[in-house]
């Protein structure tokens, strides 16, 4: 089933300019004894929420034009490490070369050593953790 919650910063600031229209449309009777939730000060804080949504989605253009630069310019970088790994490996050299070599390449990769692990991994590694505990208290 489709979720129909809507969640986000957009959302929030079009529910608060909804609640600002219905403040408005009481007219005089809407007089709160709180500074913050009169009119004037409402109306303020809506401009304010506009203008930094506005400026979140600029940002967000420019982010990711520039991720996608960033992108084009080293996808071929990658075939050409991949390369450098299969010459390395046929070359001969040392296990110990090799393997530096592999750590270099997942550095410029930016990718792990090792996997993160799933939910299920975490949960047994911390039954194994609390196990290995209860059993020195026993001792």
């Amino acid at each position: 089933m489709v979720s129909k919650s809507e969640t986000g910063h957009a959302k929030n600031v079009a529910n608060f300019s909804q609640l600002s229209v219905t403040c408005t449309s009481f007219g005089p009777a809407h007089n709160p004894s709180n500074a913050v939730l009169q009119l004037l000060a409402m109306q303020n804080a809506l401009a304010g929420a506009r203008d930094c949504i506005s400026s979140i989605y600029e940002d967000q253009g420019i982010f990711y034009r520039a991720l996608s630069e960033r992108n084009s310019t080293f996808k071929p970088f990658s075939k050409l490490v991949k390369r450098l790994n299969n010459a390395i490996k046929a070359s001969g050299v040392w296990k110990q070369t090799q393997a530096q070599s592999r750590t270099i390449i997942r550095k410029l990769q930016g990718r792990r050593a090792t996997r993160r692990m799933t939910e299920e991994g975490e949960q047994a590694a911390i039954a194994a953790v609390h196990a290995i505990v209860e059993l020195h208290r026993r001792k």
